[in-house]
């Protein structure tokens, strides 16, 4: 992300000193992955014997990764899918000490799991859950249905990442995909499940108070 704001008056806005007539900041924020990659390209341009050589190495991917990120075109008639073929703005390459552009590094997305990898890493964590909810409910096996239903119930709404790879795991086992719609369906649908288990659990419960 590239934020650029007015840096001398965020400091007068403090009630800070600021000697400067003018002071715009770029700040280019970086995450994850993208991020690791550019602490490793800052880091491999260290020199221990030329420290000055470390700033200016600094400086000059600054500005490369600034012109990767915003690149301000002369004035042109391309459409907005043509643009890369127009020329740069002099003043911009200037202002960036005319260097090259560099583009952001290019980071694989890690393959999804399987889903017998998923099931092997979260078994464990499913078990000790289960074990947890059925000593909760002192091992009654019919309130121990209703919570499960009620945890898978109230844990539906999914991330757009989480529900993609819910269907990867699903086409894996030769099942339908789902959507929003559909996981709001199972949702309506678990709520009646869990509504009759709990009627019919009041209702075995007051025959036997009655036996």
């Amino acid at each position: 992300m590239l934020v650029i704001y007015d840096k001398r008056k965020e400091q007068l806005a403090k009630k800070n000193f600021c000697e400067k007539a003018y002071w715009v900041r770029y700040e280019m924020r970086f995450r994850n992955e993208v991020a690791t990659a550019i602490i490793k390209k800052l880091l491999s341009a260290y020199i221990d014997v030329s420290i000055p050589v470390y700033g200016l190495n600094i400086k000059q991917y600054a500005y490369e990764l600034l012109y990767g990120i915003l690149d301000i075109k002369v004035d042109n008639h391309y459409n907005k899918s043509n643009q890369n073929k127009a020329e740069t703005d002099s003043l911009w390459k200037s202002f960036l000490n005319n260097v090259p552009k560099v583009p952001l590094p290019k980071i694989e997305k890690q393959p999804i799991k399987s889903f017998a990898e998923y099931e092997r890493i979260a078994t464990p964590y499913a078990s000790a859950y289960l074990l947890y909810k059925f000593v909760e409910v002192n091992a009654d096996t019919y309130l121990f249905q209703i919570e499960l239903l009620k945890t898978i119930r109230d844990n539906l709404p999914f991330s757009k990442s989480r529900l993609y790879r819910l269907n990867v795991y699903l086409k894996e086992l030769n099942l339908a995909p789902v959507d929003n719609n559909k996981l709001e369906q199972i949702k309506a649908n678990l709520s009646h499940k869990i509504e009759e288990k709990i009627l019919l659990y009041n209702q075995l419960n007051q025959i036997k108070k009655k036996d």
